[in-house]
């Protein structure tokens, strides 16, 4: 009867090592997947037009992390360039044009921040038809994707 109490209890103690391991990994994981959300920067596109019918267009980061930039393509009718200087002459903006900032690989926009990208005189209020892709990352390289179409 003692060998069966004993077996039993042996038993017992490892099943609950086995469940005391397993919530640990557990949190870890929680853990983990908190302190990514908790810097994951969040980029948007600000669109503003002044008084004097200029265009101003700028990123920014409104999240918790920094965003690290790591490529940045622009579209205009199947041409797809890396500089706006290629993508404003192909759509025929660069007298238009009253600011134009390229950034590059690893450019980090800190959280709360914004960078002015194109500023463009418009004559109408209809769309360009200039699309901007960035793909970015976290500092857990973690990838994300931002697309607009002006």
């Amino acid at each position: 009867m003692s060998d069966k109490l004993e077996r039993l209890s042996q038993i017992g103690i490892i099943i609950i090592a086995l469940a005391a391991v397993f919530v640990a990994v557990w949190q870890v994981k929680i853990l983990q997947d908190h302190n990514k959300l908790s810097v994951r920067p969040l980029m948007d596109f600000l669109l503003v037009t002044n008084e004097d019918s200029v265009l101003n267009v700028s990123i920014s980061n409104r999240g918790i992390g920094p965003a690290i930039i790591q490529e940045i393509s622009y579209t205009y009718q199947d041409s797809v360039h890396r500089e706006w200087y290629g993508i404003l002459s192909a759509a025929d903006l660069l007298e238009a044009t009253t600011t134009q900032m390229n950034y590059g690989k690893n450019t980090v926009l800190s959280p709360n921040t914004e960078f002015k990208i194109l500023g463009v005189k418009k004559k109408n209020h209809q769309q360009i038809g200039i699309s901007v892709k960035i793909i970015y990352q976290s500092i857990y390289e973690e990838e994300f994707e931002l697309n607009l179409t002006f």
